[in-house]
């Protein structure tokens, strides 16, 4: 069948739009045949993979003359490629933290000839408890989109991209998209959840949705210094009683500060997106 079939390009061919993911557009006429199945697997078999840097996404085939008695017919089929690079999206936000220790105490007050007690920067203290305050805490959220080819996409990347959901980054882990190049060090990314979307026989649309959180050293509770704290690791303070011999007065000053894991680890799979031959 496929022997009688003509697949010439015409002039209307490679038409691009460019922008953050170009995309070009590649047309055929096709003669020979009445068999629509026969004529996309043609297409499908006989139009290139790749083309300008871009994977083949998509394949429309539309009749123009079809003779079933004759097994005659002319179509026009149109496909459809689109780059392989990230297209990424960052939204920042607003959590609320509950905080027991500030960075600094700025000032304290004390009635005339009174010296106010020295907590080393414990928040709200009533009685023997350190009650802390709620603060706002800004949040940097964002989402990378990749076209992968159906190649990379097997039942063990699937596999990883599952594993890898709610952990942390082991090792530094670099962002590509166009403009941008963002390398993570290890600690600092939060991989929420991974969406996958097969698009056609040839390719898949894998979006991760990461959270960032910077990692911190030489962090001051009191007169303890931590000196070094992943930025998705919880930090949290022992506090004891103590005397202030200036002021005169019982005071709650941090024993000891603790780093502790809180998210499991893993080594994040790749999201940049695989390059066409060369």
């Amino acid at each position: 069948m496929s022997d009688s079939i003509t697949m010439n390009e015409t002039p209307r061919s490679r038409r691009w739009v460019l922008g953050p993911r170009n995309q070009v557009r590649l047309e055929y006429l096709l003669e020979g045949t009445a068999d629509d199945l026969a004529l996309c697997q043609h297409v499908r078999d006989n139009s290139p993979l790749f083309y300008g840097g871009c994977l083949r996404t998509e394949i429309n085939l539309d009749p123009e003359t079809v003779d079933e008695v004759n097994d005659r017919g002319r179509w026009t089929a149109t496909v459809q490629y689109e780059e392989l690079v990230g297209v990424i999206g960052f939204e920042g936000g607003e959590s609320t933290a509950h905080l027991t220790q500030s960075i600094q105490t700025v000032h304290k007050y004390a009635p005339a000839g009174q010296t106010a007690p020295d907590f080393k920067g414990a928040i709200g203290i009533n009685g023997t408890d350190v009650e802390g305050v709620d603060v706002p805490a800004p949040t940097w959220d964002f989402q990378l989109s990749v076209i992968r080819t159906a190649a990379d996409v097997d039942a063990g990347y699937l596999a990883t991209l599952r594993a890898a959901q709610g952990k942390v980054n082991s090792v530094a882990y670099t962002i590509y998209a166009p403009g941008v190049t963002w390398t993570f060090q290890a600690g600092e990314l939060l991989l929420r959840r991974v969406t996958a979307q097969q698009r056609g026989k040839d390719s898949w649309e894998i979006t991760g949705h990461f959270s960032a959180s910077e990692n911190a050293t030489n962090i001051a509770v009191g007169d303890i210094t931590v000196s070094a704290k992943w930025g998705w690791e919880y930090l949290w303070v022992l506090y004891q009683g103590d005397v202030d011999a200036v002021a005169n007065q019982y005071v709650k000053k941090p024993l000891a500060a603790y780093v502790e894991q809180v998210f499991r680890t893993a080594v994040f799979p790749p999201l940049a997106c695989s390059q066409a031959p060369s």
